[in-house]
């Protein structure tokens, strides 16, 4: 629900830490699916791609990253029918401010920051294509000033057209960079889609003194 804006500020060892990650350790995750389709599947069956043919994950995208954000205008023509947000005391950042992430209460001082971000391939490579998408859904609590605690996935995938061994090359790329931050990927959702998609709903806390919200920007702030 958030715009798209995002803010950076203060995330340099982040970047650096992400820079240095070369973990290729094969992971078995229990979001590929390793059972084949039946006739109730929920797209037509088509030819997959082998193995050892070339990959472009692109081209099985109609868009790229955030470039398939739904406009701010349409999203509110979405958010004006759907009914008024609770006005819960506890929540510190709802979708008022169009921030990276959403912060809730754990009592005066601290609060739980939550957020979900996926987008469809924006790189060739599987492996890449799971960092950067990691890395973008795990960015949103920093931004909030806050700290990461664990991450699940998101994970659409064309089953009849894409091998699972290259959805469990996405996997193992989201897990290398949410091992780099020290946090585990607990697990997730994955779904039979159209398209490739990869994100992550990532929670992390935040102590209220240092939280960063969209709206109180002031000049002279670090970004």
């Amino acid at each position: 629900m958030r715009g798209d804006y995002k803010r950076h500020g203060e995330k340099g060892q982040f970047g650096r830490f992400i820079a240095r990650v070369h973990d290729r350790r094969t992971t078995r995750f229990a979001l590929i699916r390793e059972q084949p389709l039946d006739s109730t599947a929920c797209f037509p069956v088509t030819e997959s791609v082998a193995m050892n043919e070339p990959i472009r994950l692109t081209q099985y995208s109609h868009g790229a990253g955030c470039g398939c954000k739904i406009s701010p205008k349409v999203l509110d023509v979405i958010l004006a029918g759907s009914g008024a947000q609770n006005l819960d005391p506890k929540l510190w950042v709802g979708n008022a401010s169009r921030d990276d992430a959403a912060v809730y209460a754990l009592d005066d001082e601290r609060g739980v920051v939550s957020t979900t971000d996926f987008f469809m391939p924006i790189v060739d490579d599987p492996f890449d294509f799971g960092r950067i998408a990691a890395t973008n859904a795990i960015s949103d609590i920093y931004a909030m000033g806050g700290d990461p605690l664990m991450a699940i996935a998101i994970l659409g995938w064309p089953v009849n057209v894409l091998p699972p061994e290259v959805a469990r090359e996405v996997i193992r790329g989201g897990r290398a960079v949410c091992d780099a931050a020290g946090i585990p990927l607990a697990g997730g959702h994955s779904i039979d889609a159209p398209e490739p998609i990869f994100g992550l709903a990532v929670t992390g806390v935040v102590q209220k003194k240092h939280m960063k919200r969209n709206d109180t920007a002031q000049a002279g702030c670090t970004l």
